[in-house]
């Protein structure tokens, strides 16, 4: 059998456990409860094209270089990249994106209108 705190106490002792032990719970409702600040955080939308044909893990996300001013696909993955995605099928036209020295955003559907890939936004994930 199980002695419970409240089994050998008497009234007064027991309105002390039962306080202690809500007093614990409504602290860790309020340490664990999310702050209202990450409640509020609106998720990022992505599009992509295809698998990448260099590793074929990552997915093809359309990626803004916004150092030359053009659209190019970006693998999550291998940090492969092409600038031309008629041509992400084959590995020898990709280059590592890695090696060059340019800045990167995430475009919006509204930017990938502007330059005319909207066909390549084939898929789409948020995060």
């Amino acid at each position: 059998m199980v002695n419970l705190p409240w089994q050998s106490t008497n009234k007064r002792s027991l309105k002390a456990v039962v306080f202690r032990y809500a007093t614990s719970l409504l602290e860790m409702a309020v340490c664990c409860a999310k702050p209202s600040y990450l409640l509020e955080v609106a998720m990022e939308k992505f599009y992509w094209y295809d698998e990448c044909v260099n590793c074929h893990q990552g997915r093809l996300i359309i990626t803004e270089d916004i150092t030359n001013k053009r659209l190019y696909l970006h693998c999550e993955e291998c940090e492969y990249g092409w600038l031309d995605p008629s041509h992400a099928g084959d590995v020898g036209d990709g280059f590592l994106t890695l090696l060059e020295e340019f800045e990167t955003q995430n475009p919006s559907m509204e930017v990938i209108r502007k330059y005319g890939w909207e066909s390549f936004a084939r898929h789409e994930f948020s995060e």
